[in-house]
């Protein structure tokens, strides 16, 4: 299979992903590009992690593309309504990251340029059952890194720049028609 190109499913397209040798030994899910890398965090970003997280990675991934790409001010006041156990973990990791970023930026200023949830090890644990015989339980968990930065630091000519530059002004200009209706 060394060499060969094989095409996996992620969803919504087949993917192309080509088989090298250092593939060998892992689970071919691991390689397919189906989520977005995050990038590498500049010096303007401000970064926030929390590992080993008593839930499942798929659990969390519900709540944290809610708030992506999002002001800080409105990803808290999202979170703090959300029924799902996922979003008090969350919320307790985007505040605190939230208070270090404002230490060097305006709070009013300050997005969530992005979040990532990955998975962590599952721990096994055995729940004894009749006769002397035991079940194993899993426990998964998961590892969450958000990153925050300044509005004003975007770069115009970036991609994903661009993308929340617009996801901001649709914001702001929703904002403004629900004050002028409210004033009205």
């Amino acid at each position: 299979m060394i060499g060969h190109t094989i095409a996996i499913h992620n969803g919504k397209e087949h993917l192309p992903v080509y088989i090298t040798v250092y593939m060998v030994g892992h689970k071919l899910g691991e390689f397919v590009p189906t989520r977005n890398f995050m990038k590498h965090a500049k010096k303007k970003d401000k970064r926030s992690r929390r590992h080993y997280i008593p839930m499942s990675a798929q659990k969390a991934r519900r709540i944290s593309d809610l708030i992506r790409e999002i002001p800080y001010e409105d990803a808290l006041r999202i979170l703090e309504f959300i029924p799902y156990r996922a979003s008090y973990p969350i919320l307790k990791l985007i505040y605190s990251g939230g208070e270090k970023a404002a230490k060097s930026h305006d709070k009013d200023e300050l997005i969530i340029s992005g979040i990532e949830v990955n998975e962590g090890p599952t721990k096994k644990r055995l729940k004894p059952k009749a006769q002397g015989r035991s079940c194993l339980i899993k426990k998964s968990t998961c590892h969450i890194t958000v990153r925050f930065n300044n509005i004003n630091n975007i770069e115009k000519g970036h991609r994903e720049s661009k993308r929340l530059g617009d996801k901001m002004k649709r914001r702001q200009s929703q904002s403004e028609r629900l004050s002028k209706k409210l004033k009205e």
